[in-house]
């Protein structure tokens, strides 16, 4: 994910693994059909992340709901 501040951008390291989704979302689809159908709330999940700084001490972000 890429975050923008004045004129620079900032790339972080945020992942969800098929396993995750799965959890999250339920096992009746494939995981790749479920990131695209929750892709937008997934976004909006880790740049809440992103600006309140909340990565663990490799500089990860990971949603609460996969640690």
């Amino acid at each position: 994910m890429v975050t923008h501040v004045g004129c620079i951008s900032y790339v972080h390291e945020t992942s969800t693994a098929p396993r995750d989704l799965l959890y999250r979302y339920g096992e009746d689809h494939h995981p790749l059909n479920l990131f695209r159908q929750n892709r937008w709330d997934l976004e909006e999940e880790f740049e809440s992340l992103i600006n309140n700084g909340d990565d663990d001490h490799l500089g990860r972000y990971i949603l609460p709901s996969c640690r």
